[in-house]
């Protein structure tokens, strides 16, 4: 163990706690509701700049629909998920 730094690991350390709970509400969500989003995959969000609560309710709501769709489907340009959200509302199946 490398006792010269602790003061860095003991930081390091609260940061990584803290980053874990602020995720952790919406990704017990994502997990209870089958929307198949990682917590990592939420920090990644965050880092690119991605409304990501906004991408997690639109998931939520096509698990529901019966929509297979992927995060990454929904990450990529914004307005293609809102037509695949709609779509879903509507009761239409996607491809």
């Amino acid at each position: 163990m490398d006792a010269r730094h602790p003061r860095r690991r003991l930081l390091l350390g609260i940061f990584f706690v803290l980053v874990f709970f602020s995720f952790l509400r919406l990704w017990i969500q994502c997990f209870l509701t089958g929307a198949k989003i990682g917590i990592w995959d939420l920090v990644g969000m965050k880092l690119r700049n991605v409304d990501y609560t906004m991408i997690v309710r639109q998931k939520f709501a096509l698990v529901q629909a019966g929509v297979r769709v992927s995060t990454q489907e929904l990450e990529a340009p914004l307005p293609l998920a809102r037509r695949r959200a709609r779509t879903a509302a509507a009761g239409h199946r996607g491809p």
